[in-house]
């Protein structure tokens, strides 16, 4: 069944039955107003949920819708990891703007939610100073490869809105095991309007999950968040130690971040992670990376090795679960001296 809600919908529809059973039961409040503390940005959604603030702006001249995903009995929603979107401007051109990194952008980042099901998830939008069109919510099978997925099913739902602030809550969808999650979203702005898309990975499974904090690590130490990198890591930083004197051996983030910047490992974009081994104790993966220019990063025989060695262009890396549900990179990027 195709869900497609309209601006005017959203302005005439109440609260659904759904959101009661999320509040206790109780009369719903419709209070989606923006928090004045912190501007524009909502830090609550019936004052139920923590909204995360969205790590960077994707434009600077028209804030891009954020969302989120919120389930039942969870303290804080999910975040939605925004793919391409077109943005209209007012001579009728449009442009094409990238959110994340991923080809097609955005997909293989998209954030893990776990939902049972019989339970009634909530996608929040936020759209400062712009206006909701049309919201579509569709599910498929998570994708083995980067590639758009097969969409097999929209999803209904019913929606409210207030201000800058809309939240669908989706009927419940049923058993799902390892699906992507997609909602396009047409918003308007006084002067210009466009498309995005938000995705979540569904229940995803062990190997899915060792391949996000892998991906999520390489990313860490590529744009510079190496205190967030510490906490995707669970090799040794013995070589780092060795390498850097004049750093203390406990402060890890400058230790990652001496790695990049001086000690020669190359932290560039993953073109590619694939699965090579699996077991309940590790996952192996096989990572090709971008050069800055976009071309394959290959490293040609070193430090006295056969100089017939052909160039190396993929390099393995293993993810091990900790025990208490997080995945631990194993190796650093590739070492260039």
């Amino acid at each position: 069944m195709t869900m497609s809600v309209s601006y005017r919908h959203l302005l005439s529809i109440m609260l659904a039955s759904s959101l009661a059973a999320c509040a206790g039961g109780t009369e719903p409040q419709a209070d989606l107003a923006p928090d004045p503390t912190t501007g524009t940005m909502p830090s609550h959604y019936q004052t139920t949920w923590e909204l995360p603030a969205p790590s960077k702006a994707y434009v600077s001249a028209v804030l891009t819708p954020t969302a989120w995903l919120a389930i039942p009995g969870q303290d804080s929603a999910v975040i939605g990891n925004g793919g391409s979107f077109e943005l209209s401007v007012p001579d009728g051109d449009s442009m094409m703007v990238t959110h994340g990194d991923a080809a097609p952008p955005g997909i293989e980042a998209a954030p893990a939610v776990t939902l049972t099901a019989d339970e009634s998830a909530t996608i929040i939008l936020f759209v400062p100073d712009g206006a909701v069109q049309e919201i579509d919510v569709a599910i498929g099978d998570w994708p083995a490869e980067p590639a758009w997925p097969d969409l097999t099913r929209h999803l209904a739902g019913t929606a409210v809105q207030n201000g800058d602030l809309y939240a669908l809550t989706l009927d419940a969808a049923g058993p799902l095991d390892n699906q992507l999650l997609l909602a396009t979203v047409h918003f308007s702005h006084e002067t210009a309007g466009g498309t995005v898309s938000f995705f979540w990975q569904i229940n995803p499974g062990a190997e899915s999950l060792a391949r996000q904090a892998l991906a999520a690590f390489l990313d860490d130490l590529r744009t510079g968040r190496y205190s967030s990198a510490v906490d995707s890591y669970g090799g040794s930083y013995e070589t780092l130690v060795d390498a850097n004197t004049d750093v203390d051996p406990q402060d890890w983030s400058a230790l990652l971040e001496n790695a990049c910047t001086i000690n020669g490992f190359q932290c560039l974009r993953p073109m590619s992670i694939a699965p090579q081994s699996s077991s309940p104790d590790a996952y192996g993966f096989l990572v090709e990376f971008e050069e800055e220019d976009g071309a394959l990063f290959t490293m040609g025989p070193c430090c006295g090795a056969d100089e017939t060695t052909p160039p190396q262009s993929e390099f393995t890396f293993t993810v091990v679960p900790d025990g208490a549900g997080r995945f631990l990179v194993q190796q650093l990027p590739p070492y260039l001296p």
